[in-house]
């Protein structure tokens, strides 16, 4: 064998115990990074995972570990204003050999979703998981037995669960409803004539996602001027699906807003919306609130309404506004609407108008018995 060959086949021996070791390597690296149940990372292996958890509430992470190290964990997550990006960290040494246990209550101000849990445990290795945070029970339903079965934190548009319009609109262009910095945005502008901008959660007359009772909360902010008109709502799925008559259209506005008045409420559960079939419309006489205390536009606020079989009860920031009593048509399936708007008449846009009115919509939650 020539020297130059041999040469060639020392570096090629190199090369592959080089690549050898960078494979096993790793291997290691993927086993010491465990992800979901019954995953262990070669001496740190996971026990048990609180999850979900609520945000507000207690989490647990138990883990083994074989010989002695310096245990640390961090749980990173944001928070829901979306001003820093915040994380919780405990540390402990545990015993040669033993098992860790670290408790923690998650911040109330955690964002939903699935967040990362990690364990290091310096030479031994680290362990990597994922906690599931749903949101914490809100106030005016605390402790009666209600479950979260429907979000949208709107980290991206999904077309899975919104549609870009009502069914008897346009959609609306990309330009005037997307999702930026964590909100859905919806643009009405003067450009186009202040169209109507809606997402729903229609998407056609065979699927729709409905509800019939509940507690349903936006956290939403959106802008004053004359002829402004954001609302967030909720319209019977069987009216929008067929013309017959009956049944009746119920609709229930858990918050229509007026630029013109922002420090005004107006919160309205219709029995028969348009006077369909011939059948007069009836609403609640206290659908308006002339003055909640302070101008509604100017920040984020949550707008809520608790449905029951008997009655609808309106909040603003977990504060009671109004309640009335459910009509014959209210007990049906209604499918949710976040709208952006400009009012039509005596209280329409005019040269005082902001040339785009948005509805800013951070999350949607919905909680059920």
């Amino acid at each position: 064998m020539s020297q130059t060959a041999a040469t060639r086949q020392g570096a090629g021996r190199r090369s592959l115990r080089v690549t050898r070791r960078l494979v096993v390597a790793a291997l290691a690296t993927i086993s010491l990074s465990g992800a979901g149940p019954g995953q262990a990372g070669g001496e740190v292996r996971k026990v048990s995972l609180t999850t979900p958890v609520r945000a507000g509430g207690f989490a647990s992470v138990t883990v083994r570990v074989s010989g002695a190290a310096r245990c640390r964990i961090t749980f990173s997550y944001p928070d829901i204003f979306k001003s820093r990006f915040a994380s919780t960290s405990k540390a402990l040494v545990p015993k040669s050999g033993g098992q860790v246990t670290w408790r923690w209550r998650v911040d109330r101000d955690t964002r939903p979703g699935a967040w990362p849990v990690v364990v290091r445990c310096g030479p031994v290795g680290t362990l990597r998981l994922r906690m599931q945070v749903q949101p914490p029970v809100p106030d005016p339903i605390a402790s009666q037995g209600f479950s979260y079965v429907f979000g949208d934190e709107f980290g991206t548009f999904d077309p899975t669960v919104w549609s870009r319009s009502i069914w008897y609109e346009p959609a609306a262009p990309g330009a005037d409803l997307y999702v930026e910095d964590g909100s859905l945005r919806l643009l009405s502008r003067r450009a186009n004539g202040y169209r109507t901008r809606d997402v729903t959660t229609r998407l056609s007359a065979r699927k729709a996602r409905s509800f019939r009772h509940g507690y349903f909360e936006a956290r939403m902010r959106w802008t004053s001027g004359r002829g402004a008109w954001p609302s967030f709502w909720l319209f019977s799925t069987s009216s929008a699906n067929q013309r017959e008559c009956p049944p009746l259209i119920a609709e229930l506005d858990i918050f229509e807003g007026d630029g013109a008045l922002p420090a005004g409420h107006y919160g309205t559960l219709h029995r028969n919306t348009s006077s369909r079939c011939g059948v007069p419309d009836s609403v609640n006489s206290n659908y308006s609130t002339n003055d909640v205390g302070f101008d509604l536009s100017r920040d984020w606020h949550v707008y809520a309404a608790l449905w029951t079989e008997t009655e609808v009860r309106w909040f603003v920031d977990g504060r009671e506004l109004k309640r009335w009593g459910t009509f014959d048509s209210t007990d049906q399936d209604m499918f949710l609407i976040l709208r952006m708007d400009a009012w039509d008449g005596q209280w329409a846009v005019d040269s005082t108008t902001p040339n785009t009115l948005s509805l800013d919509v951070d999350w949607v939650r919905v909680w059920q018995q």
